[in-house]
């Protein structure tokens, strides 16, 4: 086995590795039976792709000859670990070659087990490869007359196989890192003895229907699927295509993976110093602190007090995990818990972490049913922690944890989500995962342990508990009870789940003892049963509360399973009553004519008792929320017919829709919070039935809410997805100056701006400008204001507009604009408007950065008045406010204590109320370092400025604005602790990242050009100030007697001067008049 070298450009930017099949050798798998060229040397272009091309060549037959190949599994383990031995030879780490992107290029042959290279592993190329595996026929025909049969290699590789499955089970979490493209044969390969044609890998097993991974056919049969001589030849064009695409965008993405790589290796690096640290042996009375002393238990859900059994798992989970409170590792202990649904994971979980309380520092419970939830559970957590509301604020906060905590990721069901994800970086944790997905015990670290039914004795125990729960049952405890008891364990599968189920029918009278074991097998005899028996009879009953029940259970069916707020039908009722929608069925309590009051409240919590009797949903009477087990969820949608799932999932989302006040008023944002998974699960179901959305006005309107709640929760992509969704279907079905169209365009611009995606933005405000000024309130607004109209949709628009444009840098623009918005709004309005104060506010921020800080200041303190009174002191408006004020002080060179006073009080509500690591708290931050720096303090804003450099690369990433603007900060306090040379690497970077219209780049110029000259580089510093005037002039962007403009003339002017250079002086003065004339 050998990895060989076939081509070498001068400067290779990425490797491609061929791997050949199991049919031929690596020479004749890559060649041109005819003409012998190998076209990865002779036809692919390696030099202008600047790929180097390797070849891996093993001894095929000692897979295929009988008794030579071992297990598929351990036959493939085997190539792949002398794959990883041979590669690393050619990947010297003194070039960085280590690092190189991969792409690998398979003919027939998977390399599922390249886990210890798949940190450079950008792509693979699968080229008749039998994922599902192969037919009989395939495996006997292109063996005969070789060997005399299959060997074992061979037959494990035969269609439904365990071992194929096992293999495809540890390749399906690492696929979704890699870009994946499958070719598949489209010709039979003709077999000479048999004088038949066959397909050697059929398309179901070359292209199987994975997510998100590209697939054709090529009209070649399987060897020739990769033979390729001209580039005519079927299938080279779309081949050569995709390389060219994967060797384009592998070297940015691979090295964003080393980068992140390097950061968890550094904080596995404190971690082990931490370690060694906390070797020392602490007092006797800290070691019985920190042993028995928890501090946190974020557990959102209480274990059942009918709980009995599997105390044989639990001895053997706390005997895997050892010490929690142990002196901490370098290592997580990852335990995984995977069985059938109802088996009782999650109730076990909750049943240890309450019992073993006491020995954690910290438990943490997160929801792990699909990659939305998990990624909110996390930000939830570092929200509480006062870290920030973001899934990486969350998970930086455990990564960095030095003492011991015990984490649940439970139900993570789903075989495409990557669940190490989720896993902290650092080695202090105990993480428990439970799961029905047998593929995700490879994850383990200390063991697994599989859940299948209870002991037998513990589920007759169990049953017994739930159906009689008085002290001692009501039958005799003679033979044939008992015997009927076990026989319904039995035929329950001794699962916990449907045990509960059965104990609450017969707790409830629905049947007896007897009688429920005669129905059940009567009754289609499966777990189903145990839902549906309870349910029927519910259903049954002419109550009004039995029938609000299964109205509910058909409603919950399409929120997410767990956490559904009680309160969420009172908050849509007063919007339901006023819905003109006929098409939207609704629950019979939100169908009354009046509003919702006490006894509509009465009639809720019946409902809720009679589910919960039932053992159908789940009530924390505390929080006031209702969930229900993932199987019971399941059950209650899919016993739906086709027309009822439609109906109530249109009732869900408009419930949802309705329950979000149309103003997103700022005392409510928690109870929107909390609808974030119920709102992402009805918007995965309407995709499902509807395909494309929305497809009525109720359910643009509908998907609207859901959009701006997305939004409001920093979830800005997300938004923009649906609200791009929404303006298209209004633009369509209402036309471009429907006031509802305009809204939603208003909407969507506001999430570019949050996204800087300012063109778009700038776009898609134009054309609401132009449709408010065609759209007048009357004939007497063209009499009036024919050119400049004066209404207040029309300068609201304005002031969106000028919002816009003092992002992108045209502030001159901004501040003209923004006057026409003030003036219109104030005389609409008044100024104590929240919209007449939103523009004042615009304005004053544009007057700032424009220079004229007197009229800024003037505004920003009228503003700060108003919103002070009308919303409060920390209010996120107010604190903008505060915070410009402050910085107009600064820019002003005047009352620097008071503007300190002002950013650290605003920098300590920002992190109380949206947490550290919020990109308005993380702004608060650069403000403060430029106080800082205005008061010579430049080590602290260095260090102020060092802290949050990795979490906004963490949050914002390393090209957005606030990147920038904490690096250009950093630089400037570089300056003044007279580290130049730092603050050079760090500044350069940055000229190229920003619009060189923007005013921004100019600012950054300047202090480059400064660094520049301190450091004696004048031929740059002198390039670099004439480019800067240069584009000064091209583009307007300041006056030539602009202070910044000067500012640059200046340094230049310093450069002649020094060099005696006294025409260049004289003519830059005649070039720029304000500037003082050059002493000769």
């Amino acid at each position: 086995m050998r990895v060989k070298l076939l081509t070498e450009p001068k400067s290779p930017r990425v490797d491609l590795v061929a791997v050949h099949g199991l049919y031929e050798s690596s020479s004749e798998t890559w060649a041109n039976p005819r003409t012998t060229e190998h076209w990865l040397q002779d036809l692919f272009p390696y030099e202008a792709c600047r790929t180097r091309v390797l070849s891996f060549e093993y001894d095929q037959d000692r897979l295929t000859v009988p008794g030579g190949g071992g297990s598929t599994s351990n036959g493939i383990l085997d190539l792949a670990t002398n794959l990883i031995a041979e590669l690393d030879s050619y990947r010297n780490p003194s070039d960085r070659a280590e690092r190189r992107p991969i792409i690998f290029i398979c003919h027939g042959f998977e390399v599922s087990h390249l886990r210890a290279i798949h940190q450079s592993t950008f792509a693979i190329l699968f080229m008749g490869t039998p994922h599902n595996g192969l037919n009989k026929d395939s495996v006997l025909n292109t063996l005969v007359g070789r060997y005399p049969g299959p060997g074992q290699f061979m037959l494990n590789l035969l269609t439904d196989s365990d071992t194929l499955q096992e293999i495809t089970d540890l390749f399906v979490p690492l696929a979704k890192r890699f870009s994946i493209y499958n070719f598949w044969e489209q010709m039979e390969t003709f077999d000479d003895q048999t004088r038949t044609g066959f397909y050697v890998v059929d398309r179901l097993s070359a292209a199987p229907s994975w997510d998100q991974v590209d697939q054709c056919g090529i009209m070649v049969t399987h060897s020739g699927i990769v033979k390729f001589s001209t580039h005519t030849d079927p299938g080279y064009s779309v081949v050569y295509a995709t390389l060219r695409k994967y060797i384009k965008a592998a070297p940015r993405v691979i090295e964003q993976r080393w980068e992140q790589e390097s950061q968890l290796r550094i904080a596995e690096h404190k971690q082990k110093v931490n370690d060694l640290l906390q070797g020392i042996p602490p007092p006797a009375s800290a070691v019985a602190l920190t042993s028995y002393a928890n501090v946190h238990y974020v557990v959102h859900r209480c274990s059942n007090s009918y709980f009995v059994g599997r105390t044989g798992q639990a001895y053997h989970v706390q005997k895997m995990f050892g010490n929690i409170t142990e002196t901490p590792r370098s290592k997580h202990k990852i335990l995984v818990i995977h069985g059938l649904g109802g088996s009782g994971k999650t109730q076990f979980s909750l049943k240890y972490i309450d019992n073993n309380r006491h020995r954690c520092w910290g438990i943490f419970w997160i929801d792990c049913s699909n990659e939305s939830t998990a990624e909110k559970g996390f930000a939830s957590l570092g929200e509480n922690m006062g870290k920030g509301a973001s899934f990486e604020a969350g998970m930086h906060w455990l990564s960095n944890l030095s003492t011991s905590w015990l984490l649940v990721l439970d139900n993570a069901d789903d075989p495409d989500m990557d669940l190490s994800r989720f896993f902290p970086a650092g080695g202090n944790g105990h993480i428990l995962v439970t799961t029905r997905n047998p593929g995700a015990k490879i994850h383990n670290t200390v063991g697994y342990i599989k859940f299948q039914g209870m002991d037998p004795e513990e589920a007759i125990t169990l049953l017994l508990k739930l159906a009689y729960p008085e002290n001692e049952p009501k039958f005799s405890p003679i033979p044939k009870n008992r015997q009927i008891t076990e026989g319904i364990a039995s035929e329950l599968g001794y699962l916990a789940l449907a045990l509960t189920q059965a104990g609450a029918a017969i707790r409830q009278n629905i049947f007896t003892l007897e009688r429920y074991l005669q129905y059940y097998l009567g009754h289609h005899a499966n777990i189903i049963s145990t839902w549906e028996i309870p349910f029927e009879r519910i259903a049954s009953k002419d109550s009004l509360a039995h029938k609000d029940a299964v109205e509910l259970i058909q409603l919950f069916a399409f929120m997410h399973f767990d956490s559904i707020p009680e309160q969420l039908l009172q908050r849509s009722s007063d919007g339901i009553k006023r819905s003109k929608s006929p098409s939207t069925i609704y629950l019979a309590i939100l169908r009354v004519k009046s509003m919702w009051n006490e006894d509509a409240q009465i009639r809720l919590r019946l409902a809720i008792n009679v589910l919960c009797d039932h053992s159908i949903i789940e009530n924390d009477h505390e929080r006031k929320i209702c969930s229900l087990h993932p199987v019971v969820h399941r059950w209650a949608r899919d016993r739906l017919t086709d027309m009822q799932q439609k109906e109530w999932l249109g009732c869900a989302a408009s419930i949802l829709a309705h329950s979000i006040s149309p103003n997103l008023e700022t005392s409510e944002s928690g109870f929107r919070r909390q609808l974030l998974p119920h709102i992402n699960s009805c918007i995965s179901a309407l995709k499902d039935v509807y395909g494309s959305l929305p497809d009525n006005i109720e359910k643009a309107a509908e998907l609207e809410k859901f959009a701006l709640v997305y939004a409001e929760n920093g979830l800005w992509k997300q938004a923009k997805l649906l609200q791009e969704k929404v303006v298209r279907f209004r633009v369509k079905a209402l036309g471009k100056q429907n006031h509802w169209t305009l809204q939603a365009q208003r909407h969507l611009a506001n999430m570019y701006w949050n996204l800087f995606e300012v063109q778009q933005a700038l776009q898609l405000q134009s054309q609401i400008l132009q449709a408010q000024w065609l759209s007048r309130p009357s004939i007497f607004s063209w009499i009036r204001h024919p050119w400049d109209p004066i209404h207040t949709s029309y300068c609201v628009a304005l002031d969106d507009f000028s919002r816009t444009l003092w992002l992108s840098g045209q502030r001159e623009s901004s501040r003209q604009i923004g006057k026409r918005a003030v003036y219109g709004l104030t005389k609409l309005l008044g100024d104590d408007d929240p919209r007449s104060l939103g523009a004042m506010f615009n304005l004053a921020r544009a007057h700032l950065h424009l220079g004229d800080l007197k009229e800024s200041q003037e505004l920003l303190v009228q503003v700060l008045k108003k919103r002070r009174h009308f919303f409060g002191s920390e209010h996120p408006d107010t604190l903008m406010t505060r915070n410009e004020l402050a910085m107009s002080f600064v820019a002003r060179k005047t009352h620097l204590v008071a503007a300190d006073r002002i950013i650290s009080n605003v920098l300590k509500t920002r992190t109380h109320v949206f947490g550290e690591e919020h990109a308005y708290t993380l702004w608060s931050v650069n403000d403060l370092s430029k106080i800082y720096c205005a008061r010579g303090r430049w080590d602290e804003a260095v260090s102020i400025l060092h802290d949050i450099l990795p979490i906004v690369a963490r949050t914002l990433g390393e090209t957005y604005v606030g990147m920038i603007m904490t690096k250009s900060n950093l630089a400037r306090a570089y300056i003044g602790c007279n580290r130049w040379k730092d603050a050079r690497e760090l500044i350069r970077p940055l000229l190229s990242e920003i619009s060189s219209r923007h005013p921004d780049w100019f600012h950054i110029n300047q202090e480059y050009t400064f660094i520049l000259n301190h450091l004696g580089e004048m031929d740059e510093a002198e390039r670099n100030c004439n480019a800067v005037l240069d584009k000064i002039v091209q583009y307007s962007i300041f006056e030539l007697a602009h202070p910044y403009t000067l500012s640059i003339a200046r340094q230049l002017e310093k450069i002649y001067t020094m060099q005696a250079r006294h025409d260049d002086s004289l003519r830059l003065t005649q070039r720029f008049p304000s500037l003082e004339k050059p002493t000769k």
